[in-house]
């Protein structure tokens, strides 16, 4: 559903030009809160209750990698995972 869309169809409910306010409208928050968040709610009309749902479902990952942080975040997937770091040579 967060698809990329060559050409934006204004006909199409998932279209560039429709997901526009998701993209721009707290994005983190409606993507822990799934599709119809994501799609639907319009701009500017989440609440606290969204962001406690957010907060939630991340809070049930064992592991959120940053792709910033790369070697930190594999360094946490180990080690969640239990498994034996590579050597770096």
């Amino acid at each position: 559903w967060a698809k990329r869309d060559p050409v934006p169809n204004m006909e199409d409910e998932f279209s560039a030009v429709q997901r526009g306010p998701a993209v721009l409208d707290n994005f983190y928050v409606r993507s822990l809160n799934g599709r119809d968040t994501f799609l639907h709610v319009p701009f500017g009309q989440l609440t606290e209750n969204h962001l406690v749902t957010a907060a939630e479902n991340l809070a049930s990952f064992q592991v959120v990698m940053i792709l910033e942080r790369l070697d930190n975040s594999f360094q946490q997937l180990y080690h969640k995972l239990n498994w034996c770091m590579p050597d770096k040579s």
